[in-house]
């Protein structure tokens, strides 16, 4: 892909953040691809400086109306082909309420007629604060002001288009699904003899399921996956990292009842 694409994210390297590690995934991989790549993201990320080929400006002190305006004032002075907003609603807001974010996109369109693509990593706030009905019609209002600004949403699980589709369903069609893999990188294990020479026995498994307790992250797979590794003689330590009992008690609690009943406690 040629041309400038202009990334939008409230956190990116060196701050320690999801969103910023995908947000330089993606334009290392832009980069890679024949793109000239600005990131645009908050003053805690320092000052302007190039990471490998990345022009990154630390152009917002917060994202207010006025942080919003400096990062127009930027993207009109840069003059990008495609804006990409990472966009999860408590990057912007404690509470997920942000307004000016959500309307940015429907912005940058009708100011600088720049299509915009937003990464809506996750749309709503957590368990507990959906309780209340006035900041579930906040969510619901961002949501679609992010898909009528919008050219496309790209999302990471397949259950945020079936949300689209049930309460979205004329926009629905903007959104696209690209599931996100791992980080980690994968290096090889040297073997003395082939696999298949390798008589089988014991190992040791550490597994790792990291986020919060949305229901479509399937923690259920890990489990199950424990379960099955431990049935068949290997010795499992299974780590959860995360606020899941915090964030969703309920679902915290099939977890645990899932659990006792795969004898994995």
């Amino acid at each position: 892909m040629t041309g400038k694409i202009c990334i939008v994210t409230g956190h990116f390297p060196p701050q320690r953040s999801a969103v910023g590690d995908y947000a330089l995934r993606l334009s290392e991989a832009l980069v890679n691809s024949g793109a000239q790549v600005c990131v645009l993201t908050s003053i805690a990320s320092r000052e302007e400086a190039f990471r490998e080929g990345i022009r990154v400006s630390a152009v917002a002190s917060g994202w207010g109306l006025r942080g919003v305006w400096q990062v127009i004032k930027v993207l009109r002075r840069e003059r990008p082909h495609v804006v990409n907003l990472q966009y999860v609603p408590q990057m912007y807001n404690r509470y997920g309420v942000n307004l000016s974010v959500a309307l940015l996109p429907f912005t940058i369109r009708c100011v600088l007629h720049v299509p915009v693509i937003t990464t809506c990593h996750e749309f709503i706030g957590s368990t507990r604060t959906l309780k209340a009905a006035l900041l579930q019609a906040f969510y619901a209002l961002q949501t679609l002001l992010i898909l009528l600004g919008s050219r496309r949403v790209v999302v990471p699980v397949e259950a945020h288009i079936r949300i689209f589709q049930t309460y979205f369903r004329p926009l629905a069609r903007k959104a696209r699904l690209i599931p996100v893999g791992s980080n980690i990188p994968v290096r090889r294990v040297p073997r003395e003899t082939p696999a298949r020479e390798k008589t089988p026995g014991a190992e040791n498994w550490t597994l790792t399921t990291l986020g919060t307790g949305h229901l479509w992250w399937n923690y259920e797979l890990a489990l199950r996956t424990a379960f099955y590794l431990r049935e068949n003689g290997h010795k499992i330590h299974l780590k959860c990292i995360g606020d899941i009992e915090e964030a969703n008690p309920a679902y915290f609690a099939k977890l645990r009842a899932l659990a006792d009943e795969l004898r994995l406690n």
